[in-house]
């Protein structure tokens, strides 16, 4: 038990402060660029899984969290008034789990062929995207309500344009806090969790993805419900 627990802690601190201080970067800007800077799409499962996973020093073992993470998340694309789980910093997250095992001395698998560090990859990121859209939403609400004040402020008769400014900037440091400090939450529990229970996962390879997958193929299918009819497959 001695042993494990050496390695254990080995791992949790294989992978230097510094990195940790660029994923919690890495989250914040891909919550301003799911809605509210840019939109370059950098916010995908896919792409933020993998940017995750070579931070931390596996760029594969995150773009194979990242993909799996895209099928759950096909459908949940933040248009209009769409309340969805944000996929930004649970991607950094799930990346840092598939990633964090091939740091240390747990083991000699590399850590894409490690299905318990998917599994908890995959929990934790959803667990995350949903927190990370009830926060949008609380942060909107209260954008919303400072709103009015910023119009009723003094300054705004002299130059409104400065008044609505400070405002949206406002909002947008608040939106890459709230984004950090959810990656930050979710790096923290990954350094404790993926070294202790990742290499205890039972199931092999094949079998947690037969685990995966069927929850994984509903986002998609409720995707392609929505494109029925032959007017809406021009668009694909």
């Amino acid at each position: 038990a001695r042993p494990a627990r050496c390695a254990s802690h080995r791992a949790r601190c294989a992978v230097a402060p510094m990195t940790t201080i660029w994923l919690v970067l890495l989250g914040g800007g891909l919550s301003l660029d799911a809605v509210a800077v840019g939109q370059f799409m950098l916010s995908r499962p896919f792409v933020g899984a993998w940017l995750s996973g070579w931070l931390v020093g596996d760029a594969l073992a995150g773009a194979l969290a990242g993909a799996l993470l895209e099928l759950y998340l096909l459908a949940a694309v933040p248009s209009g008034a769409a309340r969805v789980p944000e996929p930004g910093p649970g991607a950094v997250i799930a990346g840092a789990a598939a990633a964090w095992p091939s740091i240390g001395a747990v083991g000699s698998t590399p850590a894409a062929l490690r299905p318990g560090a998917l599994v908890l990859s995959m929990a934790l990121a959803l667990v995350f995207g949903w927190l990370g859209g009830r926060t949008q939403l609380w942060q909107r609400h209260w954008v919303g309500r400072r709103l009015p004040v910023v119009e009723r402020a003094p300054d705004r008769a002299a130059d409104p344009a400065t008044a609505v400014s400070r405002a949206h900037l406002g909002a947008l440091v608040i939106d890459f806090a709230r984004g950090a400090a959810l990656t930050l939450t979710g790096v923290l529990l990954v350094r404790w969790l993926v070294p202790l229970y990742a290499p205890q996962w039972p199931l092999s390879a094949a079998a947690t993805g037969g685990v995966l997958l069927p929850g994984a193929l509903v986002s998609p299918g409720v995707a392609g419900r929505g494109m029925q009819g032959a007017a809406r497959w021009p668009h694909l």
